[in-house]
């Protein structure tokens, strides 16, 4: 394959030869002539060897391994086979247009009714991000993924759940006082905890002198092959010392008994399941009456209770180890004072069992702590 000068008529023209067959064309300049020879010979053998789909999912996982953590790998994965894989499996990159591609996108709202824009933007930017690498790993001149474009913020419209005290108390009521699952519960609305790292939690991390628990991993089981991960918090603010009131105290106490090791929620030796700790979660919701809410969705309640209540917005984000992109507004100073404010809050709210005003709070006085 090159580029040749006509000496009779001092045109340039590509010339090369693809399965016996041909393919030449003239032009006035030589860069004219390669241009155009680029672009023919990647259009040619992609129409020869055609990349199926399947290929570039293949291609595309092998190199953001080395790039995401375990968690994340684990969730495009499951994105890729839950919402791309079913409309893409069977097509070759050349076969995918951008018709095809927002006929695939009405589908995916249709079958996600209950998902945020963010979210459904988010399996679009991976489609597009994928179809960007087969472009570039093939040497295709394929630039379809550059048409895809995302949701604006109002087309899909949904409030973010949360629970009040008494919503939690109307739940929490019909979740037997001795369950395991109804304990993380618990903990999980009065410290703002992640899911994952409620489960990681071991006895050692629970200091009964100074009342705290020290978040220091997450677990996750989105290996792979089943096995279960400790890794690093999800950012380096997640690293923290939670500071308990009084009523999540002596929950976390009942939860450890006499254990001295192990994790601090546990169900036959083992962490507590994330589906168990859903399905028990949505059965104890029907049995309450109560509209359900995700498990993350513990920890929205309790950031916006004390949002509710007045506390100091640097206050809440060390309390739950929130990274200052994710707050949305820019933190001040929190020290301890403050977190003893937010558990002498809390102890007065576990107290009457009801719902205050901020205005109707006044926090005890208290000897401070020190250690946290």
């Amino acid at each position: 394959m090159a580029v040749y000068k006509d000496s009779l008529t001092k045109k340039y023209y590509y010339h090369f030869k693809v399965n016996d067959k041909v393919f030449s064309k003239r032009f006035n300049t030589r860069m004219e002539a390669i241009f155009a020879e680029q672009f023919a010979k990647q259009e040619v053998l992609t129409k020869v060897n055609p990349v199926k789909f399947q290929s570039l999912i293949e291609a595309y996982l092998e190199h953001i391994k080395s790039i995401l953590k375990p968690t994340s790998l684990m969730t495009r994965k499951y994105t890729i086979k839950k919402y791309i894989i079913p409309y893409f499996d069977k097509t070759y990159l050349e076969d995918i247009t951008i018709d095809f591609v927002n006929e695939w996108k009405k589908k995916l709202l249709a079958s996600t009714e209950t998902f945020t824009t963010l979210y459904v933007n988010r399996i679009i930017k991976l489609l597009k991000a994928m179809l960007e690498y087969g472009n570039l790993y093939y040497d295709l001149n394929y630039n379809v993924y550059r048409k895809i474009d995302i949701y604006k913020d109002n087309t899909i419209v949904k409030e973010a759940t949360v629970w009040t005290i008494k919503e939690f108390n109307q739940f929490i009521s019909v979740v037997p006082e001795s369950s395991i699952y109804g304990k993380a519960y618990k903990t999980l609305f009065f410290t703002g905890l992640r899911i994952g790292e409620l489960q990681a939690l071991q006895i050692s991390d629970f200091n009964k002198e100074k009342r705290t628990i020290n978040v220091n991993k997450t677990l996750t089981n989105k290996s792979g092959d089943g096995s279960v991960l400790f890794l690093p918090p999800k950012t380096a603010n997640a690293y923290r010392y939670i500071l308990l009131d009084d009523y999540t105290y002596q929950v976390v106490l009942s939860a450890v008994g006499e254990r001295k090791e192990g994790y601090l929620f546990e169900a036959n030796g083992k962490h507590l399941s994330g589906t168990t700790i859903t399905r028990k979660k949505n059965e104890y919701c029907k049995k309450a009456n109560i509209v359900p809410i995700r498990l993350h969705d513990f920890r929205h309640s309790h950031i916006t209770m004390l949002q509710e209540l007045g506390v100091n917005v640097a206050a809440i984000g060390k309390r739950v180890g929130h990274s200052r992109e994710s707050m949305s507004f820019h933190y001040i100073h929190s020290n301890v004072s403050q977190q003893i404010n937010i558990v002498n809050i809390l102890d007065i709210l576990n107290e009457k069992k009801e719902w205050y005003e901020p205005k109707k709070l006044k926090a005890r006085k208290t000897t401070k702590k020190q250690g946290i």
